[in-house]
């Protein structure tokens, strides 16, 4: 009891509350304060530290399992440098990546969240299917017994925006459907999540996102509803606070 109390102080403290409300977040988040993993003092930096703990676990119990390429040390990016396993493995996050990116913005797919293990291999090969699924990135459910398909999907939809930021904070065909989106009618709010991933992975790059879309936001009819003002606000309280009174 005393432990929980302590986890729930440290939680608290960060002013991560919000996360409790998610079982498998919560979950990650007790393994990490058991080992003695710091947690991150915010959102972001509570998922890759999440992510390292999921790599360095499958990559001691299956050191013969490694990603189908390497990455050179100077493509890491400046927010991974203290992660020492997601730099092992950048390699499997480009690609999850990636998937996670055209998954959530294909428009022609009914299900985002969902989708075939035809799919997946798309974009993943074997062992990084094999990586992805056995470190819980992704899960995967028989969907055909006979024909031995599987449905596969991200550990949960928070965890696929992370990564759809992840790629669209380094291509530029990402960062203009990312951008088109965002311009469509209160789209900003179904991408709220993206947006405070991006704040650390670009934030030059959501900081010019956000000049760009304050009058857009402002003329916006979605945005003539108090509640929806008031939301928009709380979002951008999050990811730059400077904005946040322009459409106030």
């Amino acid at each position: 009891e005393e432990k929980t109390l302590n986890l729930n102080k440290d939680i608290d403290d960060r002013g991560l509350q919000h996360m409790q409300t998610i079982p498998l977040l919560l979950m990650y988040i007790t393994c990490l304060w058991c080992n003695k993993i710091p947690i991150g003092n915010s959102k972001v930096e509570v998922y890759f530290n999440i992510i390292e703990f999921l790599l360095s676990i499958t990559a001691q119990k299956h050191p013969d399992i490694l990603p189908s390429s390497e990455t050179s040390h100077d493509d890491i990016p400046e927010y991974l440098k203290n992660h020492k396993f997601c730099q092992k493995f950048y390699s499997l996050l480009l690609v999850l990546a990636e998937l996670a990116y055209n998954t959530l913005f294909d428009e022609r797919r009914e299900n985002k969240l969902v989708f075939d293990g035809s799919v997946a291999k798309l974009y993943l090969k074997e062992e990084d299917m094999k990586l992805s699924l056995l470190s819980g990135l992704l899960t995967g459910e028989t969907a055909n017994l006979v024909e031995r398909t599987i449905k596969v999907s991200f550990s949960h939809k928070t965890v696929q925006e992370l990564f759809a930021a992840i790629y669209i904070s380094s291509h530029r065909d990402g960062q203009k459907t990312f951008v088109e989106k965002c311009k469509n009618d209160g789209s900003i709010l179904d991408t709220s999540m993206i947006c405070e991933f991006l704040s650390t992975t670009n934030y030059e790059m959501i900081s010019e996102l956000l000049e760009g879309l304050k009058i857009d936001l402002c003329k916006c009819r979605a945005v003539k509803s108090i509640l929806l003002k008031s939301k928009i606000c709380e979002f951008l309280s999050k990811v730059n606070s400077k904005m946040m009174c322009e459409i106030s």
